[in-house]
């Protein structure tokens, strides 16, 4: 019996050990997590001002008290140079703002965003209660009332990244509000309350705005998906190897697009049926897929026109290999719905970047040249299907 209860501690133990596991370190669906990070990266970048500017303010508020309570130097001193750090820091990262970003960290801006706002706000609140203890600030109600404007504001500018806004409402607000409710007067103790009910209040708030985020990233990408996935193949699209080819001429290096067409499909869609011309369309897709040379993306324009884009490219001898090898796995007969057996052939034309052009539109051109020269000049079906370059 009691062995059965040591179990059931150390599982409740280590229920909430995960849950807080979870909740400092949150797991992300794979395909958002660079979308995710990229997204908090741009929110840190354009409120880092406004979080150095709270802090900023939040000091100047706490020196003018001290000053008119005439409190000693040494006290509250350390706090001018904080202020001028974090005025400079702002006057920065207001600058920085307006620059480009791709020299930046995001791991390493994000962690340091996470302490600058849990240490900050947290020290502001131990002084606070420090001061309080000691009996220095126990009659001012306005550094309290500050700090919780200030630990909000933060955590709104950092809601995207549920632990630095957590954790930055935590340190900045729990400390003196329990030292408040604690060894305070009757209205200091409401006061205290109030402070942690705003925290309380706002720590939902901070895992919704997180939570939002998530979900809309993931469905951007279910949308971005289908917006560049073909529906029938499950291949890129028109639109995805269009924006994949001027991909590739903006890097400025040899490849090469190849342009594929099926021969007789129209007289499957009349003889058997547009159902098994789907599934001829289908099977078309997966071997190519299956038999593309590795880093060669293969995408359906539409009907029975699919494309090839070839990185990588050596000479013309190893892009006539790559397409013949294609060709050769495609153009064997298939049995569609179980009952239809297939011939598939196919006509396959290319064009070399920067042989034949180095924009979009003239490769295009120059393999769709190639792939109707190859039409007409009529050729065996099946894997002896012929190949010919632009």
């Amino acid at each position: 019996m009691q062995g059965e209860a040591e179990g059931a501690e150390k599982a409740m133990k280590s229920g909430w050990k995960a849950r807080l596991h979870k909740f400092v370190f949150p797991d992300l669906p794979p395909e958002i997590a660079d979308s995710f990070q990229s997204d908090q990266m741009n929110r840190v970048l354009r409120h880092m001002p406004m979080i150095y500017a709270v802090g900023t303010l939040n000091m100047i508020i706490v020196i003018a008290l001290c000053v008119k309570k005439g409190l000693p130097f040494h006290f509250y001193g350390w706090m001018f140079g904080l202020s001028l750090f974090t005025f400079a820091r702002m006057v920065i990262w207001t600058r920085r703002a307006r620059q480009p970003v791709d020299d930046l960290d995001p791991q390493t801006l994000l962690v340091s965003t996470t302490l600058i706002g849990i240490a900050g706000m947290g020290m502001l609140s131990l002084w606070a209660s420090v001061s309080f203890i000691m009996g220095y600030l126990d009659d001012v109600v306005v550094i309290p009332v500050s700090i919780v404007f200030g630990a909000t504001c933060v955590a709104h500018c950092l809601a995207p990244m549920r632990t630095a806004a957590s954790g930055t409402l935590i340190a900045g607000i729990f400390p003196i509000a329990i030292v408040m409710v604690g060894l305070g007067d009757f209205e200091t103790k409401l006061l205290g309350v109030c402070m942690l009910t705003v925290a309380a209040m706002m720590l939902p708030f901070v895992s919704q705005q997180y939570e939002n985020l998530v979900k809309s990233l993931v469905l951007e990408g279910q949308i971005r998906v289908q917006a560049y996935t073909d529906a029938l193949t499950g291949l890129p699209n028109r639109r995805a190897m269009m924006d994949a080819l001027h991909s590739a001429c903006a890097r400025q290096r040899p490849f090469a697009v190849a342009l594929l067409d099926l021969d007789g499909f129209k007289a499957v869609n009349d003889s058997l049926g547009h159902h098994v011309g789907d599934l001829l369309i289908q099977h078309v897709g997966q071997r190519m897929e299956a038999t593309r040379a590795t880093g060669d993306l293969v995408g359906r324009l539409g009907g029975d026109e699919f494309i090839i884009l070839m990185h990588n490219v050596k000479d013309e001898a190893d892009i006539s290999g790559r397409a013949s090898h294609l060709m050769m796995d495609l153009c064997r007969p298939t049995l569609l719905a179980n009952e239809h057996h297939v011939p598939i052939a196919a006509s396959l034309g290319y064009a070399i970047s920067p042989k034949d052009g180095v924009q979009v539109e003239a490769l295009l051109i120059a393999a769709d040249r190639a792939l109707y020269s190859e039409k007409r000049a009529g050729k065996p079906t099946g894997a002896q299907a012929n190949l010919k370059a632009a």
